[in-house]
């Protein structure tokens, strides 16, 4: 349909022509001219963008639009700021000289532009009624053409060569190194196959003291996918123009609501969250749940309508000098099977750390881009979800009988694997393939049990009656017995055997004290963990009940109380033991995989006071 106007380009000015009395015409010019130089389609939204262009002072200036900020008057006002002459009386102009242009393009047949916002795997129509699998960083990778107008940092930096070599030189053969490497890639294999496994995304805690390589690691990650660096940085565009660039290296210190907004769209490219010591949240559980799980919040559009939220599949390498899960003050069993913290040494020297950080900044962008047109090309989905499979069932059977260690091998065990296997070809580096295996089995052999949080408030509720024993009946106060509120009763066992084990203490615990010190450390309610106990055979109780009728004060009378066991242990004394020395043998713990699944409580865990002196 032809645009009527008398809008029109002349002699190096927009305007527009007027017709005399006599009629002739005369031009009426606005402004420098205004070009449109191309018309884009975005992949992502079916929006459709324009590239405008002007000259300013002799120089080129370049805006990039939505079609629909053409009816917006406000519009004006930031083409304006670029040196666009517009102003209230030429905007009509403005506009129809652009529509003409439009016109003109669908006349000549020019080809619309591919463009993009967001980062990662996406599925676009490949012109003959079907769609064709490509991947999103500064171009759209999979044979088709793409431009990406999105704020991170992911063009590709330097020599693939250099990076390649000090990966062969500094990192294979170190396995936190390593291991962090293959989890940064792996947000590509995970960003592609999570629509058919547990769909959520793997957090990787490096927590150590200073100087230990940690954000030497983090920048490694970050280099496979774009320019690691703090903050955010200004520089030039494609079209010149200059504009505030982020990187995937980002930083514990935004606000939940902006770490969880950003990630929005994030199909396949690594996230990185520096210095978990710049977190200003007290208790992390929520943003661990949010994040892991990938759901941007919804949201509400400035007219107050409902906007769709947006998903993310990645994988987020952190840092910090604390642990993560120690931040987190309401203890869910879902946190454990969320987070693998690392504490341990990453780099062997300071020499050995720059090298890498040397590399990485300068050589960066290239390995996500190279893993994601292997993938491509050997098929997509149907490329890695049969290998990610292979290792699922591999490492199923391998490793040890440990808490929700299926779960620890789908969203973590097996997506590294895989992801080492199909790097290994795409890559042309020789991943120690199963020295990776054997460091994750003994992560797991060694961490595996930590993930059942009842097994904990166990321990920390032993660990408070010890901290309180002023409050408590013991044998050593038997004549000095507590004034004030008293919480249970010690008693020293010398002949007695349950289940076949002798017992070394009984504890017994008033109600109030137990869901005091649960609800202090956040730990699931009360029903939950004394279920898990009981199966762990740390609880003496009546077979209709969880308490025992017992007495507490001297000339009182029998009350209901839980009875806490420890067991004889000729090799450590019981204030020496580890967390997990409470259970005497593997045995104890079979029964405790599905216990705790159900009734952890939501809420939050207050500040109490210090129960020493009540």
């Amino acid at each position: 349909m032809a645009i009527f106007t008398n809008a029109d380009i002349y002699d190096g000015d927009y305007g527009e022509w007027r017709f005399q009395k006599n009629g002739n015409k005369i031009f009426y010019p606005c402004g420098k001219a205004i070009y449109l130089e191309e018309i884009c389609d975005d992949l992502e939204s079916g929006d459709i963008y324009l590239k405008l262009r002007c000259d300013y002072q002799g120089k080129p200036k370049r805006a990039f639009i939505s079609r629909g900020e053409l009816t917006d008057i406000s519009t004006m006002r930031e083409l304006s700021k670029k040196g666009f002459t517009i102003n209230r009386k030429s905007y009509d102009i403005f506009v129809d000289v652009i529509l003409l242009q439009e016109e003109i393009f669908e006349n000549d047949g020019v080809p619309n532009t591919n463009v993009f916002s967001n980062l990662g795997w996406i599925e676009v129509p490949d012109g003959n009624g079907g769609y064709k699998l490509c991947y999103r960083l500064d171009k759209l990778i999979g044979n088709r053409n793409g431009s990406y107008y999105g704020q991170y940092d992911v063009a590709p930096l330097g020599s693939y060569k250099i990076w390649r070599t000090m990966v062969e030189e500094d990192v294979v053969g170190h396995p936190v190194l390593e291991l962090v490497l293959i989890a940064a890639l792996s947000a590509v294999v995970n960003g592609l196959i999570s629509p058919v496994t547990n769909g959520e995304n793997p957090i990787i805690h490096l927590n150590y003291g200073s100087s230990s390589g940690k954000s030497t690691a983090a920048i490694l990650a970050a280099s496979t996918a774009g320019r690691p660096f703090d903050g955010t940085t200004t520089r030039n565009d494609a079209d010149g123009n200059a504009k505030i660039f982020h990187s995937v290296y980002q930083s514990w210190g935004a606000t939940d609501n902006a770490m969880v907004a950003t990630q929005a769209g994030n199909r396949g490219v690594v996230t990185i969250l520096n210095e978990l010591g710049k977190s200003q949240t007290k208790n992390m559980t929520r943003l661990i749940f949010d994040i892991s799980e990938g759901s941007d919040k919804k949201r509400l559009t400035p007219s107050l309508k409902t906007r769709i939220s947006e998903s993310f599949t990645t994988t987020f390498i952190s840092t910090g000098e604390s642990s993560l899960i120690d931040k987190c003050e309401t203890k869910l069993e879902g946190l454990n099977v969320r987070v693998m913290e690392i504490c341990e040494p990453i780099t062997d020297s300071a020499e050995h750390s720059n090298r890498i950080k040397e590399v990485c900044r300068k050589n960066n962008g290239i390995a996500a881009r190279k893993l994601a047109k292997h993938i491509i090309n050997n098929g997509g989905v149907n490329y890695v979800l049969p290998i990610y499979r292979k290792w699922q069932q591999s490492l199923s059977q391998t490793m040890d009988a440990t808490t929700n260690k299926e779960r620890f091998i789908e969203k973590f065990a097996a997506l590294f694997m895989a992801t080492a296997e199909i790097s290994t070809k795409a890559l042309g580096i020789a991943f120690d393939v199963r020295g990776l295996q054997n460091f994750l089995l003994n992560y797991d052999k060694a961490n595996g049990n930590d993930r059942n949080v009842a097994l904990q408030a166990y321990t920390k509720v032993l660990e408070e009656i010890r901290i309180n024993l002023n409050s408590f009946h013991t044998p050593e106060n038997a004549d000095n017995p507590p004034r004030g509120r008293v919480y249970g009763k010690v008693c020293r066992c010398k002949n007695k055997s349950f289940n076949g084990k002798y017992v070394d203490e009984e504890f017994l615990i008033r109600s109030s004290f137990l869901e005091k010190i649960l609800k202090k450390y956040g730990f699931p309610n009360k029903e939950t963990c004394l279920r898990a106990w009981d199966e762990a055979k740390l609880l003496s109780r009546d077979k209709d009940r969880f308490t025992r009728s017992r007495q507490i004060d001297a000339n009182s009378p029998k009350e209901d109380v839980y009875v806490l066991l420890t067991f004889k242990d000729e090799n450590q004394d019981f204030k020496k033991k580890t967390p997990l020395a409470f259970l005497s043998s593997e045995d104890d713990y079979k029964h405790i995989d599905s216990l705790l699944s159900d009734g952890a409580s939501k809420g939050g865990a207050d500040d109490v006071d210090s129960m020493a002196n009540p």
